[in-house]
Formats: structure tokens, C-alpha cells, sequence
């Protein structure tokens, strides 16, 4: 069992109006849907995590994060047996950004995956006020702040900047992109995978999770979104972050027997369609696009072993997350040499689609 009390990351206490935090709450359970699912027994997490932790030979270690503004995150650290007895700072970490609905609980099995074919630790936790968290969040920042508060209990232990991952899924990778900004401004270059994100935050919200008021209202909406504190312009951040540091996927638009679409993210709204293009005129590529075809449910939700790589269809969006972990790791041995002719945010090759 471990715990961590983080600092406050900012050079100021980050205030919210209160006469909005009930209207800024709503909108959060809105943005955030887990806020409101029904979390699991302690009974029922203990068997699971021993379960698979026997299925896949890791080490399942649990503990809490507590923020500087008294938010308390569950977090476990997943282990594979045969780096149990490696010096932890000689390790390599990847952090998991959920998205919208899911319990770190209801992934174990995906997260071992991970840690065993990546030869990394895996570290994933809840959101606050998500299942036994406390407090939920009244702004977008505090999902922030809870990211920080992860890198920052590994860098406490000694874990260099370059040896730790934030891999971020729809919303996680929104808030996962924002906090590697956040530590690339004080030259701790952390690595990011954002996987199947959207561009702007706001434009989020009012046209698809609003999406049932008629057009003529929903641009009234965007002040609303930005003055509850639910605004970030996600593709921004990430075009300032180094390209040495970042890769991207996106599932195709739909095509008839090509790609089933996203599924959940329209493709205009994408962090592919406001960086790609800037992105193809340097001919420094950091994204992927994937196939979805016969998917169960939707390319937004289909494990990523199941989405085509568009430019081989042998490899996939979890093979092309297995390769930047590699380089990651190859990287990291070769500090004096920040380029590789090999490695993802140099590519000079994409499938238009």
C-alpha cells in the first residue's frame, strides 16, 4: 500500500466562482459520465485484481493519491513479475488517461496486457469523485490537476521525466495532452499517446453533448462552457508540445468498406483534422490513422489490437503504442541524440483520408 500527497502545482490557488460550482458540477457529470455509474464492491475489485494479477504474473501493488486541493485518487501500480526486483528508477511507467465512462477496476485485463508486452509498469487510477474518489470536479483544471498529481508521485520517487508515458483514450487523452504540456514547460519531457481525442473542449460539449438543441443555440453555449470552466483548446496545446514526444491516432472517417468511423467523435471535431495539416507542412507527422472494420460496437470504443493500421494492414493501433513505447525506451539510452530518423513524430508518410 502506498500514498502520496502531492504539492500545489500552480504558483497560485486556482479559484472557481462559487455561485457557478453547482452549474459547473452539472456540466462536469455531463463531460464526465462515470461521475455517475455505480461503482463496484471492495470485494469485487480485491478478486479481480488477484485474479488477473495471477492470469497475467504481475504484481498488483494499491495505494492513494491525494491532490493539493484534498481530492483522493485510487491508484494501482501493475508490475510485471520479471521487473519486480529491478531499481524502480531504472524502470519504465506508463499512466492510463481513461475516457468518459470507464473505472480503472473494469480495465485490468487491458492494463496487463500493456504492462507485459511493453516490459513497463503500468499505473492507472480514477478520476476524482469517480467510484470511491472523493470530490468531483467543478472545472476541467481539476482533471488536470489529478494528472499532475500522478507524474508527479513518480518523479518524487525518482523516476526521470523521460521514462514515464501518458497514454490518454478520448477525454484522457484531452487531459493527458494538457498535463504534458504542463511538464514539458519545465523541461520534464514526459512521453504522450493520445489516442482517438477530440480538438477543443468546448466545441465538444455544445455540438455533441448538446447536440439536441437547435444549431441557433448552441453558440451561446460556448461562453457558458467557458465560463463554467469547461474550455481547453486540446489541439493547440498539443502543436506545442515537442514533436519528439508525441504521437497521435484517429480512426478514419467512415468509408464504405474501408473504415466504420469513429463512431463517437465526429471526424471534424477530431485533434486530427486541426493538426494534420499543419502537421503535413513541416513533414513532421505525429498522428496515425487506423482502420475500424466489423467492429462490435464502434471504432471509438473497439479495443485498439482491433484497429487496421492504414499504412500496413498487419500492424494495428496497439502494435503502432508498443512501438512508441520502444522508442521510448531506446531513446531514453541516448540522450545526446534527441533525433531518430525512425521514430513517429518524424514520419514523412500518411494515409490521407
Amino acid at each position: 500500500m502506498f500514498t502520496y500527497q502531492a504539492s500545489n502545482p500552480y504558483r497560485h490557488t486556482i479559484n472557481h466562482p462559487s455561485y457557478l460550482n453547482y452549474a459547473s458540477r452539472a456540466l462536469g457529470r455531463s463531460v464526465l459520465p462515470s461521475l455517475n455509474k455505480k461503482k463496484l464492491s471492495l470485494e469485487v475489485i480485491a478478486e479481480r485484481k488477484k485474479e488477473f494479477a495471477d492470469k497475467y504474473l504481475v504484481n498488483v501493488l494499491s495505494g492513494t493519491v491525494s491532490t493539493y486541493d484534498d481530492a483522493t485518487l485510487d491508484t494501482v501500480e501493475i508490475i510485471p513479475q520479471e521487473l519486480s526486483q529491478a531499481n524502480p528508477t531504472e524502470l519504465f511507467y506508463q499512466i492510463k488517461f481513461r475516457g468518459q465512462k470507464s473505472f480503472y477496476e473494469n480495465r485490468f485485463a487491458d492494463d496487463m496486457v500493456d504492462a507485459i508486452s511493453s516490459s513497463m509498469v503500468v499505473v492507472s487510477f480514477n478520476y476524482r469523485g469517480v467510484g470511491y474518489n472523493t470530490q468531483p470536479p467543478i472545472i476541467f483544471q481539476n482533471l488536470i490537476t489529478d494528472g499532475i498529481a500522478q507524474v508527479d508521485r513518480l518523479l518524487a520517487k525518482g523516476i526521470p521525466a523521460n521514462h514515464i508515458l501518458l497514454d490518454g483514450e478520448s477525454l484522457g487523452g484531452a487531459i493527458a495532452t494538457m498535463v504534458t504540456k504542463y511538464f514539458h514547460e519545465s523541461s520534464l519531457f514526459v512521453y504522450l499517446f493520445n489516442s482517438r481525442s477530440f480538438a477543443d473542449l468546448s466545441e465538444m460539449i455544445v455540438n455533441m453533448g448538446l447536440s439536441w438543441l437547435p444549431k441557433f443555440l448552441r453558440s451561446p453555449a460556448y461562453p457558458m462552457s467557458d465560463t463554467l470552466g469547461w474550455n481547453a483548446n486540446i489541439a493547440e496545446t498539443y502543436r506545442s508540445i515537442d514533436n519528439n514526444y508525441k504521437a497521435y491516432c484517429v480512426v478514419a472517417d467512415k468509408q464504405d468498406g474501408i473504415s466504420e468511423g469513429d463512431g463517437k467523435i465526429a471526424h471534424k471535431y477530431s485533434l486530427h483534422q486541426a493538426v494534420y495539416e499543419a502537421e503535413q507542412l513541416t513533414g513532421k507527422i505525429s498522428g496515425y490513422v487506423v482502420f475500424a472494420q466489423n467492429v462490435t460496437k464502434s471504432g471509438h470504443v473497439e479495443p485498439r489490437k482491433n484497429l487496421i493500421f492504414s499504412e500496413d494492414p498487419k500492424e494495428n493501433a496497439q502494435s503502432i503504442f508498443i512501438g512508441l513505447c520502444n522508442h521510448m525506451k531506446t531513446k531514453s539510452l541516448n540522450e545526446s541524440d534527441m533525433q531518430f530518423e525512425d521514430e513517429p513524430a518524424q514520419r514523412t508518410t500518411f494515409s490521407k483520408i
